[in-house]
């Protein structure tokens, strides 16, 4: 079964949207999909948030950004993060109901991609591990967990994927619950029904191997990365960053052509019409409405300045196509100076290996290169203003451009040569440009290198967490004379109340010490530096059993805080538990237990039954209608192993006998006395 995964290309300033299939080791964001004439798409002019585009045109679907778009049964499910930058989740948008759900949710730092739904399941790399979750159970697995996988692409009985290895990235079969060997060190992998198409890395060669028979068949002598098949083509880089090579696999030949591309490429309808310059969706976003951490134009003293790539503490971590930071680290090593040389991070705990190792976790890399939108996703605050910025003219005219960025409170990583070499840059002074060399110990950058191969640099925008001086919750009056409500964020605005002495009042949003509030029924903004901060606001989050019983206890909500809703569920004789709904009259659950609720209102969940097929019997564990030794056994099996075994939501009903929303040995033992007496 070949895959379908969906991205978009940009090729100079056009962007192409289409549909394609790929190679599951080119780490693809999936950015859209369409169905019924319908584009889904991320709109990256827009944070990736989640559009909708039909004949021109466009709605905003959901504010949370999207990845790894899919389509499955009428509905759009997508890889997400937060605003805070503190969870990875995968959402669901429903076409039919027009609403949002988050699915499940992972720490940031973890991460979510490569996702595939397909036959009720989803599919997604996270922590290293390979995952399957049910769409309609909602229950998690791992399928895969074999030391650090790379990537990886379903078959048809199982998967296929890369890990890696100290010294090698070894490619395996997955199926039946065993995981097969079938080559020592891959480059590039791509599947197409039965077959593996790979680059060996050991002898420089493409093959192919039947995950059938097990049959290799070494197809050419030729070095090949990015590799895709294509009815009945494998396409791949060599060398030279340039070139693409076309290998007819019936023909047994081999035919090349040149195209403007930067690090990856794809094909579509059959020809290499996509290009993907790394980072360039972001590239001309400009964050002037965001205030720099830094105001200063160099980098504060600490040892973080003397990081190289070469530091035993990370030399040897490697990149998804199994280079160390030691050999190709120089850009990784050159950003995370920045970051921490801004105040983001702080260097006891950020280092450029642990930069790596979250951005292997949230799809940062295509092999060893940086794909840049990347390190905004793993650190918020670090905002990318251009990926590439040509640096032309002479050494002062070049030093004038750096330090005009500089003096903005913008931070600078310098190619410094054209093999692809990255410095940070420190400072500018009197005319020279003075960096933290990653790769060697120079801190003159043209004292050292050819100001003629100087042609690029990219650019990054703080963003101070501190610019934000108020945040929403419940303020008291501090102006002895009152404080004036304004129908605007201004003092030009009217003046609509007046606020008492230390009368308490909810900020329900903030921007630019005003506060958005409402007084005696009137809504309107006050200024924020005659109120004191008293506690965020709170909201409830009651659950009602609907007709059954035992409902879970209420849950608190922090304001812009995201809710793990509770695992508890009620229970009602001869009824399936769905999950939750904010309809009492609903069929279909809205929440499910564990998931993340974003509101900020306070909001009574009630659950959603649906009448069980056959009588419902506490004790019947397997739901055949009996009670038998062999409910006991699967329970026992589910006690001992609940990851191997596990319950549906009605097998968990079933068993759970005294109704404590636990299966334990208490259910166990209860279930022999019951059967003991029968």
């Amino acid at each position: 079964m070949k895959i379908t995964r969906l991205t978009i290309f940009i090729f100079f300033t056009v962007v192409f949207l289409c549909t394609v299939c790929f190679a599951g080791n080119i780490i693809n964001e999936g950015l859209f999909v369409e169905s019924d004439g319908v584009l889904y798409y991320s709109e990256q002019d827009d944070s990736g948030k989640l559009y909708a585009n039909k004949d021109g045109y466009k709605i905003k679907l959901s504010d949370l950004n999207a990845k790894y778009i899919n389509i499955y049964n009428n509905d759009i499910y997508f890889c997400s993060t937060d605003d805070t930058g503190e969870f990875a989740a995968i959402s669901k948008y429903s076409i039919s109901s027009n609403k949002v759900f988050t699915l499940y949710a992972v720490e940031m730092v973890k991460g979510l991609k490569n996702l595939y739904v397909q036959s009720d399941t989803a599919y997604f790399q996270s922590d290293g591990e390979i995952f399957s979750f049910s769409l309609s159970s909602r229950e998690i697995k791992s399928v895969i967990k074999d030391g650090e996988i790379s990537g990886f692409i379903p078959t048809n009985d199982g998967f296929v994927y890369s890990r890696i290895d100290t010294d090698a990235t070894p490619l395996f079969y997955f199926s039946g619950n065993k995981s097969e060997r079938i080559h020592d060190n891959v480059v590039a992998f791509d599947v197409d029904g039965d077959t593996v198409y790979y680059t060996d890395k050991n002898d420089n060669t493409i093959n192919s191997r039947s995950l059938s028979t097990g049959k290799v068949k070494m197809l050419h002598d030729i070095y090949l990365t990015n590799l895709i098949y294509d009815n009945g083509t494998i396409y791949g880089k060599g060398d030279n960053d340039y070139i693409v090579y076309e290998y007819n696999v019936a023909n047994d030949t081999i035919t090349s052509g040149a195209y403007d591309i930067y690090s990856v490429f794809n094909i579509i309808d059959g020809k290499v019409k996509g290009v993907y310059y790394s980072g360039a969706l972001l590239s001309q976003t400009i964050f002037d409405s965001y205030s720099p951490a830094v105001l200063t134009s160099y980098l504060p003293d600490g040892e973080y300045k003397n990081w190289k790539q070469y530091d035993s503490r990370w030399a040897n971590i490697k990149f998804p196509n199994g280079e160390t930071i030691k050999q190709v680290g120089c850009l990784v090593t050159s950003i995370a100076i920045l970051v921490v040389g801004s105040g983001i991070r702080d260097e006891v705990e950020f280092n450029p290996g642990t930069f790596v190792e979250s951005l292997k976790n949230n799809n940062g890399f295509s092999g060893a290169s940086l794909y840049w939108s990347a390190v905004e996703r793993v650190i918020p605050e670090f905002k990318l203003y251009s990926s590439w910025t040509s640096l032309n003219g002479t050494k002062k005219e070049k030093a004038q451009l750096i330090s005009s960025h500089l003096e903005q409170g913008r931070k600078v990583v310098v190619r410094a040569v054209s093999n692809q070499h990255w410095v940070a840059v420190d400072k500018v002074e009197n005319g020279k440009i003075y960096i933290c060399d990653p790769g060697r110990n120079v801190t003159d950058l043209f004292d050292y290198y050819d100001a003629n191969d100087v042609t690029r640099i990219a650019i990054f925008h703080p963003v101070s967490s501190e610019t934000v001086k108020y945040e929403s919750g419940l303020y008291s009056i501090t102006s002895d004379n009152g404080l004036r409500l304004r129908a605007g964020p201004g003092l030009n605005y009217d003046r609509l109340s007046l606020i008492p002495f230390e009368e308490v009042v909810e900020i329900k949003s903030v921007g630019d010490q005003w506060g958005y509030t409402t007084y005696n029924g009137v809504n309107g903004w006050v200024f924020m530096e005659y109120t004191k901060f008293i506690q965020p606001l709170m909201y409830t989050v009651k659950y009602n059993a609907n007709g059954g019983i035992n409902a879970p206890e209420s849950q608190q909500k922090t304001h812009d805080s995201p809710l793990g809703l509770t695992l508890s569920q009620p229970q009602y004789d001869g009824y399936i538990f769905l999950g939750w709904s904010p309809d009492p009259s609903a069929s279909f659950a809205a929440y499910f237990p564990g998931d993340v609720y974003q509101m900020n209102d306070n909001i009574t969940l009630y659950a959603v039954w649906q009448k069980s097929s056959s009588p419902f019997i506490y004790g019947d564990t397997n739901l055949d209608g009996i009670f038998s030794l062999a409910d006991i056994a699967i329970t026992a099996l589910h006690i001992k192993n609940p990851d191997e075994h596990p319950l549906t939501y009605e097998m968990f009903s079933a068993a759970d006998i005294n109704k404590d929303n636990v299966v334990n040995i208490i259910d166990l033992e209860l279930m022999k006395i019951k059967l003991a007496s029968i």
